[in-house]
């Protein structure tokens, strides 16, 4: 699901990186996260047509997020 995203213009790379890309995920803990920017993959990539996040399971820390074939 989209959210909001966050102007990286003036920010250094490693705050860009961390940015939030606009993406929000729903995790197993009930909680929405924000997915940050270097987590993304092209969505051109997916050829499953749904979401995809892999996470780090005991902290629910997003390592890679594929969005889904409607964006």
């Amino acid at each position: 699901m989209a959210g909001t995203v966050d102007d990286i213009s003036g920010m250094s790379e490693l705050q860009a990186s961390t940015a939030r890309s606009g993406y929000r995920v729903r995790l197993a803990d009930g909680k929405w996260h924000d997915v940050p920017n270097f987590a993304l993959i092209d969505p051109k990539t997916n050829k499953l047509g749904y979401a995809v996040v892999w996470l780090i399971p005991a902290t629910f820390d997003i390592h890679c997020f594929l969005p889904g074939a409607g964006g």
